[in-house]
């Protein structure tokens, strides 16, 4: 069993679920290039998954094409100027980029947060916001992972090492507002599903920005601290969401439950409106918002509301 399931309720609340409202993208998700990317499409499957956004380096990817191309759509990791970058960086990454582009190259991804330390290199270096702006022009369209969750300040981060949440979400504002034509989703609601109001503002000043459901714990826990809000603000802005499920295929152990609990919790959480504790050990659903332990709070979408969110604006970014 994998280490991050509860077996008593897994094997109570992991059963076969009834085909989705549509066919699902799952945006946002990590493959390996090995055996372990067939064994989540097998799963996948099950749950109604056919097409995958999978984040690979771009020398792994073609091998992932070539072998699953009709299932995946390939990510690729932003390479970072360091602080000795010379001008003619730019023009390196731009070529490889307009050459990935050319073989089927999608999207590209960025992180700003500090699990290996507060950066030395933000992503809002002027070398990287013209290579953006670029990429706009080749229709590529950028993932950014802002922070981690915010209970981990300062109980797991410490602000005076790696400063304050706040830090992280500045230059992703200054990419939106330099590459205008850039569209750019925020990964696992921006980084911030702690704030829903916070996340309303920015979407309303910013039109080429979304934002992905992905990193099942964290969406889960924090859209359960109060589900009317939640529900409330996924309706206002159906238009600008996308599921995902953040799985990372080459941290299964080997455990296939690994992959069903993820979407299992998810599809759960926007299609029903039952309390049902979670399979998924979260040592962040504690205290007073969670007294009973990490449970998955059902939102009980509307069926058009989902169509939106597992297919529909997913191919708006896939369908040129």
């Amino acid at each position: 069993m994998h280490k991050s399931l509860i077996k008593e309720i897994r094997d109570k609340y992991l059963v076969p679920m009834v085909p989705p409202v549509c066919d699902i993208i799952d945006f946002h998700m990590h493959v390996s290039g090995g055996k372990e990317d067939e064994k989540y499409i097998r799963i996948a499957k099950e749950f109604g998954v056919v097409q995958a956004g999978a984040m690979l380096h771009w020398t792994d990817s073609k091998s992932l094409l070539a072998r699953h191309g009709d299932f995946f759509f390939p990510i690729d990791w932003v390479k970072m100027p360091s602080l000795s970058s010379k001008k003619s960086w730019v023009n390196e990454e731009i070529k490889r980029l307009e050459e990935a582009a050319a073989d089927g190259l999608v999207a590209l991804k960025l992180r700003s947060t500090c699990k290996e330390g507060r950066p030395k290199v933000w992503i809002d270096h002027p070398y990287l916001i013209e290579v953006l702006n670029e990429a706009a022009r080749m229709g590529l369209f950028l993932y950014v992972h802002i922070a981690e969750p915010s209970v981990w300040w300062p109980s797991k981060l410490d602000p005076t090492v790696v400063g304050e949440k706040l830090d992280y979400h500045k230059p992703l504002e200054t990419i939106l507002q330099n590459c205008q034509d850039l569209r750019v989703v925020g990964s696992h609601l921006g980084g911030y599903p702690e704030d829903l109001d916070f996340l309303d503002e920015m979407l309303g000043r910013y039109k080429n920005y979304d934002l992905d459901l992905s990193a099942t714990k964290w969406i889960v826990r924090e859209l359960g601290r109060d589900t009317l809000s939640s529900k409330n603000f996924i309706t206002k802005h159906q238009d600008r969401l996308l599921f995902g499920s953040d799985l990372v295929a080459f941290l299964s152990d080997g455990e296939e439950d690994y992959y069903r609990s993820r979407l299992w919790v998810l599809r759960h959480l926007f299609e029903s409106d039952e309390v049902v504790p979670s399979m998924i050990v979260d040592p962040d659903s504690t205290g007073l918002d969670y007294p009973r332990g990490a449970e998955v709070r059902g939102l009980g979408l509307d069926e058009e509301i989902l169509k939106k969110i597992y297919r529909g604006n997913a191919l708006k970014y896939l369908v040129k």
